[in-house]
């Protein structure tokens, strides 16, 4: 591979990451806004797209080729590591935010529910450390991932006043235990996505 093909293929996997973490961020969104608002449509759509694992597969194929077809410099070999080890995360967030909408389809067919006022401020911050992750990544901004790292913090202060709030709702009235539970898989799935975010952010580091 002459190295101005490898230069282009690399840009390409490149713009292929940047396409992955907007999709995902997209679908986080619209997951969220599903199980605040009952969109079971919306929430269904979701669950069955698969074109985030598609270009997920596409961007670890490139990955290997550009490992194996030539040598790939200092420099080089960081983006391709970490646009690889993204991928991977941007795949098991995919997975969380299915979880997400599968349990906001579950949330809205009930009529009992919780208050999730504490569940939407850390989903609210979750859905801000991934978009600034993958930002940090496609700026080349090392202030900005740093961020994400400083917000993990908060969102574990969120994350457990959060389960408390629910769990008690629970204990006092039985008839908001399905709700509840759901919206306990919402919020640990929603944990999960901010430990992927820091993750995304710390290979944006590394390779910057």
């Amino acid at each position: 591979m002459l190295r101005v093909d490898y230069h282009e293929a690399l840009d390409s996997v490149r713009r292929d990451l940047i396409q992955l973490g907007a999709l995902t961020n997209d679908a986080l969104h619209h997951s969220i806004r599903s199980f605040r608002e009952g969109d079971t449509a919306t929430a269904g759509r979701i669950v069955a797209d698969d074109q985030m694992d598609a270009v997920r597969r596409k961007i670890e194929t490139a990955c290997v080729e550009l490992l194996w077809r030539q040598q790939p410099l200092a420099g080089e070999l960081r983006e391709v590591t970490a646009i690889h080890e993204i991928a991977i995360d941007l795949g098991i967030i995919a997975g969380h935010v299915n979880e997400i909408a599968k349990q906001a389809i579950r949330i809205a067919s009930v009529d009992l529910c919780p208050d999730t006022h504490e569940a939407h401020k850390v989903a609210d911050l979750t859905e801000a450390m991934l978009r600034d992750a993958m930002g940090a990544f496609e700026r080349r901004d090392i202030g900005l991932a740093q961020s994400v790292y400083a917000r993990a913090s908060v969102v574990e202060e969120c994350y457990t006043p959060a389960i408390e709030s629910i769990q008690g709702q629970m204990q006092a009235d039985p008839g908001a235990v399905g709700c509840g539970v759901a919206l306990l898989f919402v919020l640990s799935a929603l944990q999960r996505v901010s430990e992927r975010a820091e993750n995304i952010a710390w290979h944006a580091e590394e390779m910057i």
